[in-house]
């Protein structure tokens, strides 16, 4: 995997290429992250492997992931924490979205339409309706939200 088109390989390309876990598994994935220069390693690339995590369910390696991107100069977006909402919801730790959620808010990154959807997704799964209309209330009372 990593040995194909190593010229003239955009960032994009490599975080493409990243996505090829679902054929190759998270083994090739890793090495083939680990192969590229540190310089290389923008936030589209480990925003990649960390979708990776999330789709193999890979709580610990999204995690330590996660918290490479915040801590790092990388740009923080709404998609990498709905990537870490998302595995939390799947693997049923709901007690993580909320403090995730609030992290968001205190580094000025919006809720999108799919964090909604997936702390409303939450908040059903639990049966806690109270959270539920309080998040729907805030949703309507936001004209900056969105929901499909």
């Amino acid at each position: 995997m990593s040995e194909e088109m190593k010229y003239n390989t955009s960032v994009g390309d490599m975080a493409v290429r990243l996505d090829f876990s679902k054929v190759h598994g998270m083994d090739q994935a890793e090495k083939y992250f680990n192969s590229l220069p540190e310089a290389m390693r923008t936030f589209q690339v480990h925003g990649a492997l960390l979708n990776c995590y999330g789709n193999h369910k890979c709580l610990e390696k999204a995690g330590d992931t996660f918290r490479i991107m915040r801590e790092s100069k990388l740009p923080n977006f709404a998609v990498s924490y709905n990537v870490m909402l998302n595995l939390y919801n799947h693997l049923g730790k709901h007690d993580k979205l909320d403090s995730l959620m609030q992290e968001m808010a205190c580094n000025g990154i919006k809720h999108n339409a799919l964090t909604n959807n997936i702390r409303l997704n939450a908040y059903a799964s639990s049966y806690d309706i109270e959270g539920m209309e309080k998040l729907l209330s805030r949703i309507e009372n936001d004209v900056e939200i969105s929901m499909d």
